[in-house]
């Protein structure tokens, strides 16, 4: 299944509620000559991203955005989709991250997350691992970054009582 209009609207689903193979395309988003400017001054001050002169003797030929913020701008397009409804987006791992070419001022962006696979939590009953390859493209398909988050979420609660907690601190309380 996928979703095209965004995740799940005015729901927070449980782990038990998802599957492998449910995608969802975020909308888009164009990033400016001056958000570029702004975000690499403030957060990856490189040539490549600051100096036209200077990123025009590098490998990448131009100004282009810093990975970072194609990072965080895939981080916002994700949130805004609501992947998972109501459930907030809780990261365990973030990994096999891979560049494939610069974003540059004007282009527009778009990212597509699909669930590749589920798998429970050993150490809390309540909660489950979801494995999710997030694609961030141009709107004309270029990929741009791949990436493999592995989030967690909750599980349909058991009728039956408590479940086992993760950690306790001193007093024996759940953390």
């Amino acid at each position: 299944m996928t979703d095209h209009a965004g995740g799940i609207s005015g729901r927070a689903p449980f782990w038990d509620d998802l599957a492998p193979g449910y995608s969802v395309e975020t909308g888009e988003a164009v990033i400016s000559a001056e958000a570029l400017h702004a975000f690499a001054a403030e957060y990856d001050p490189q040539p490549q991203h600051l100096d036209a002169t200077a990123a025009g003797r590098t490998i990448l030929g131009q100004v282009v955005a810093s990975g970072w913020q194609t990072l965080a701008m895939t981080m916002r397009l994700v949130v805004d989709a609501r992947l998972l409804g109501d459930t907030p987006i809780i990261a365990a791992e973030f990994g096999r991250t891979r560049f494939h070419g610069p974003v540059r001022a004007g282009d527009r962006i778009k990212a597509d997350a699909k669930i590749l696979s589920i798998r429970p939590m050993t150490s809390r009953d309540d909660r489950g691992f979801l494995d999710i390859e997030v694609v961030t493209s141009t709107t004309a398909g270029t990929a741009l970054i791949t990436q493999l988050w592995t989030l967690v979420v909750p599980r349909r609660p058991k009728p039956n009582g408590p479940t086992k907690p993760l950690v306790s601190n001193q007093e024996g309380q759940s953390c």
